[in-house]
């Protein structure tokens, strides 16, 4: 569905009062249904959150959940957003769910005491990975794979701050000026259970506070990092800086990735970039520098407006600054490449909709679409615009042929598809049809 993600979960809670949801009605307080609205099948944690007081007694123990076959997922139960004990439930699961479809599970009571870890937050160990940081910086000094026995080594994701003395443009200058570090104010222990660690550094800079959350999962070879920072620095940009052995790097471009080497401006990266075989995905990251093994991703920066002149800015009290206050995102560090299709199911993660169990005339699974084959990113599917035809577009993004097998409304298609090659199709009475992008005529 190409729309915005609040109309669509308008649409899915419509079909979601029809399903036959996990749970029996009467007996289970709760039931949620996960939707991926990506065109691959999401293997990954999803978080939901459900209440009690009002519509059921006060509870605050552990939680299970189950599919409707009957098939329970790792679970632990986390800080739920309102912070009242006994008031809702948040928690935590890893759980599959198909392509363009949902899932229905079933929240349980189980009465158990919660589980709750004492981790070294400076060292970190999962069943995948092992973690070192910095006792006095706070930021990843190794990385190792217990899978492949790979290791990264070097400063990584450590919060900078470089003089930024251009406009928004930077026609007057060439590149960022000194250098800064944040300095590192220690770490706090958000989370510790039998499925994930997540581990919060504060970090000040100037008038500037900094909050960086890593989180690590038992069973996973990646880690994710979430920042929150309030910024009130002006022509100073905000980066994070990580050191590597890669001599190129390749980030994402629209439909494709493009190498590089080093650059000392910013140049874009489109939600994803590679280095070696380490994958890096951000959803608020599309830019970084790269000087002497430094890779610097700039996560803002607060020049004024553009103003246009080559020379020299003079300096002005009243000029309003970017990027003041608020910004957050979100990165995932993984062992492997990342690809479209890694960096849709972190940027566009599942929608989580909590049901009182109930009957429907549609299944507790469903699934509208799905595709066989490697290489091949479903860039949309949704109506088209001049009549109820429905739109598919792929693309392939490994620079090889393709080929892949695609079924919707229970029709299966084969495609045929050329390197970077990005391919429109029209669906109308179960006949395939190639059509420009503007959709306005068929392309042969």
């Amino acid at each position: 569905i190409q729309t915005s993600r609040e109309t669509a979960l308008l649409s899915l809670q419509k079909i979601t009062a029809k399903m036959k949801t996990a749970g029996t009605p009467g007996v289970d307080p709760w039931s949620i249904v996960v939707w991926n609205l990506n065109g691959d099948e999401f293997i990954g944690y999803i978080e939901a959150e459900v209440q009690w007081m009002h519509e059921f007694n006060w509870y605050s123990k552990g939680i299970a959940v189950e599919d409707a076959d009957g098939n329970r997922f790792p679970c632990a139960v986390i800080r739920e957003k309102s912070v009242i004990p006994g008031f809702r439930s948040r928690f935590v699961f890893r759980a599959e769910i198909p392509p363009m479809g949902c899932k229905t599970f079933r929240v349980i009571q189980t009465n158990e005491e919660l589980c709750r870890r004492t981790v070294d937050p400076y060292l970190i160990e999962t069943d995948r990975l092992k973690v070192e940081f910095s006792r006095s910086g706070g930021f990843i000094n190794a990385v190792y794979s217990k899978e492949t026995g790979e290791k990264l080594t070097g400063r990584m994701f450590a919060p900078i701050s470089r003089v930024d003395d251009g406009d928004t443009w930077c026609f007057n200058i060439k590149g960022y000026g000194e250098k800064t570090p944040f300095e590192f104010e220690g770490f706090e222990i958000a989370e510790a259970n039998e499925i994930r660690t997540i581990i919060k550094g504060n970090y000040r800079f100037g008038d500037s506070m900094l909050e960086m959350y890593y989180k690590f999962y038992e069973r996973e070879n990646y880690l994710d990092i979430s920042y929150r920072v309030s910024w009130n620095e002006k022509h100073r940009a905000f980066k994070l800086e990580c050191e590597t052995d890669a001599k190129t790097l390749f980030p994402a471009v629209p439909y494709g990735f493009v190498e590089r080497g080093e650059s000392t401006f910013d140049v874009p990266m489109s939600g994803h970039i590679n280095a070696g075989n380490v994958g890096i995905i951000s959803d608020g990251i599309f830019s970084y520098d790269f000087i002497e093994g430094k890779i610097g991703f700039t996560v803002l920066r607060s020049p004024i407006h553009g103003d246009l002149r080559l020379g020299e800015l003079p300096p002005a009290p009243d000029y309003d600054y970017l990027s003041q206050g608020i910004s957050e995102g979100r990165i995932r560090l993984l062992f492997g490449k990342a690809d479209p299709e890694k960096a849709d199911a972190f940027m566009n993660p599942p929608a989580v909709i909590a049901e009182s169990p109930h009957g429907g005339e549609l299944p507790s699974t469903l699934s509208f679409f799905s595709k066989q084959g490697e290489g091949v990113a479903l860039g949309c599917l949704k109506r088209g615009e001049f009549d109820d035809s429905i739109i598919l577009r792929f693309c392939e993004y490994r620079g090889k042929n393709a080929e892949i097998t695609f079924s919707f409304g229970g029709i299966r298609h084969r495609l045929s598809i050329s390197p970077f090659e990005i391919r429109t199709l029209k669906l109308e009475n179960g006949e395939t049809g190639e059509i420009y992008m503007t959709e306005d005529e068929p392309l042969f």
